[in-house]
């Protein structure tokens, strides 16, 4: 009956995590175990993130047996399976915090940390950057080793940096955050910007093809 079926509720940060590598195709054909070592995390946490993905969305996955894994979708569909999931997406930044530093930019490339929000589009698409330079990490004291040359102020300040703080790991790829995260982490419906909004098409694209 319709009442004992289990209903879609938001996905959580880790389950989040692995829709965004089923929507661009890079966890195509991942058994649960797979996806368990990719992650770092145990086999039952792998199984529950499917659980979940399933209640929303069952033609994302396939199962052979035991076997459960993800299927093979064609770009249309990875598209589809966006649209599907997005409500019960959220946001992968936890928090926000803009700072001066009296670093020059060499000293905060060494962190080794990837360009996110709009710096990172900027790279993929036409748009320019904003005046500052957004970064993320996963980790919330990735700025320890440099606290001493920053300082947290407001946007409106002319800050240098922007870190994200994020719900699960950013998953970079030349050095910029995970493009379907980088997508979710923008397309929340708060900047009305018609230039933002034409980069986020182009990122779409970019993602599913």
């Amino acid at each position: 009956s319709e009442l004992s079926r289990p209903q879609p509720t938001p996905l959580s940060p880790q389950a989040q995590r692995v829709v965004t590598h089923i929507i661009d195709g890079s966890w195509s054909g991942r058994s649960t175990t797979e996806v368990a070592e990719l992650m770092g995390k145990s086999l039952s946490s792998a199984s529950n993130y499917f659980m979940e993905i399933g209640v929303v969305a069952s033609e994302a996955l396939e199962s052979s047996g035991r076997r459960r894994s993800i299927r093979r979708l064609s770009s249309d569909e990875r598209g589809a399976l966006l649209d599907k999931m997005e409500p019960f997406m959220s946001s992968p930044i936890a928090r926000q915090a803009f700072y001066m530093t009296d670093l020059d930019m060499a000293d905060i490339d060494r962190l080794g940390l990837p360009a996110a929000g709009i710096t990172a589009l900027s790279r993929k698409t036409m748009l320019a950057d904003d005046p500052w330079m957004t970064l993320a990490s996963d980790d919330p004291h990735a700025l320890d080793g440099i606290s001493d040359h920053l300082t947290e102020v407001s946007a409106a300040d002319e800050p240098d940096l922007l870190l994200e703080t994020w719900r699960y790991s950013t998953d970079e790829t030349d050095g910029c955050v995970n493009d379907v995260s980088l997508y979710l982490s923008l397309n929340d419906g708060t900047d009305d910007d018609p230039r933002v909004e034409g980069a986020l098409d182009e990122l779409r694209e970019r993602m599913l093809s």
